[in-house]
């Protein structure tokens, strides 16, 4: 029988290499060669117990990405959106770009007393 968890499962109708299933009951979302398609479950008994899918995860997290990382020798992310103006950055050069607010001069209102001239 079908754990009662959400999962990916040998399609139980083998119409498919994988099935997600959902409180132990297939749904339409199916997988082959690692594409995901939907195929709406058949109104039909299974023809085999689905099994769980094992899924192939790296351990060290040598699968995973971080903000700072470049993918395929590129720039980060962080670099990327840098240069699109994100984050407070700046067309001008960082020689140019301030790196305190000391380094401005106080900001001060505007007077709004009429003009009695």
């Amino acid at each position: 029988m079908v754990e009662r968890e959400e999962d990916w499962y040998t399609d139980p109708f083998e119409r498919h290499e994988a099935r997600w299933m959902s409180d132990g009951t297939p749904t339409k979302l199916a997988r082959d060669a690692g594409v995901e398609s939907y195929d709406d479950p058949p109104d039909e008994e299974p023809s085999h117990t689905p099994t769980r899918v094992q899924e192939e995860q790296a351990a060290n997290g040598s699968d995973l990405l971080r903000a700072g990382d470049s993918e395929g020798g590129g720039q980060s992310l962080n670099e990327r959106m840098a240069e699109a103006g994100q984050f407070g950055a700046t067309s001008r050069s960082p020689t140019h770009a301030r790196t305190s607010s000391s380094d401005s001069p106080p900001l001060r209102r505007r007077s709004r007393r009429p003009d009695l001239s």
